[in-house]
């Protein structure tokens, strides 16, 4: 996931500057910005989330029913 995610807050970069000479650059460079913000987080957070479930089956054997029942109900 990670370049693609890259791809896309590069891709959100280029075209908030792309965007600059218009009137209304402020506003569309903020939602670059936001959104960039946004996908930088759900990076961080999905390569969290892999680290807590590699740690989770670290030394055990553990099956795709054993991993959705950690998480049923969150």
């Amino acid at each position: 996931m990670h370049g693609p995610l890259r791809t896309a807050i590069d891709d959100i970069a280029a075209a908030a500057s792309a965007f600059r000479a218009w009137d209304d650059q402020g506003r569309i460079a903020a939602v670059g910005t936001g959104w960039g913000d946004a996908l930088t987080d759900l990076k961080d957070h999905l390569a969290e989330h892999a680290k807590g479930l590699r740690l989770l089956a670290d030394g055990h054997s553990i099956t795709d029913t054993d991993v959705r029942d950690c998480f049923e109900g969150w």
